[in-house]
């Protein structure tokens, strides 16, 4: 018998809050182990993934792709995040001014953190907001309003002006 029942009192039992109080605070990761996922993307071995020839111009998102060149493992770094779903974005836009290099390549030069999280984040997000309606361009930063957008190679100020945008 709860606390409520015993008190004579109408309301959720204890124990029921009890129980979404732990379903909420495990819904989201710990703040350390959000962190442990970003640096994860910083450590994945992603290769040559970002063309600038307008076309197959590539993504870290890219399952199939990434795993035929990089391996199962390289992609769960980006599933991890993935299936956070949107509990990630707050995640991925505390990074989109991250310089961190990672091992993802662009022109031969590691791409910076925040261009990962930037390609994820483009994954999850939807809207005209941020997109460009009935666009059939394929290129870096195709169909992406430019004002939510950076490349790979982007300098600091860029990458601070889409994360504030």
């Amino acid at each position: 018998m709860s606390f409520l029942a015993r008190s004579g009192r109408q309301g959720v039992p204890i124990v029921t809050i009890g129980l979404l109080l732990e379903g909420i605070l495990y819904a989201t990761p710990p703040k350390n182990d959000s962190e442990r996922l970003i640096r994860e993307l910083t450590q994945a071995s992603f290769g040559k993934v970002y063309f600038e020839d307008g076309a197959a111009d590539g993504s870290v998102t890219d399952r199939t792709r990434v795993t035929a060149l990089a391996g199962q493992k390289v992609f769960a770094s980006v599933e991890s995040i993935l299936d956070l779903k949107g509990r990630s974005i707050q995640l991925l836009i505390k990074h989109l001014d991250d310089q961190q290099p990672t091992l993802a390549k662009f022109n031969g030069k590691p791409a910076a953190l925040g261009h990962i999280v930037l390609d994820i984040l483009t994954l999850i997000v939807s809207g005209d907001q941020v997109f460009i309606a009935d666009c059939r361009d394929d290129s870096l930063g195709a169909c992406i309003k430019p004002d939510y957008y950076f490349g790979p190679d982007a300098n600091p100020n860029e990458m601070r002006k889409v994360k504030t945008h």
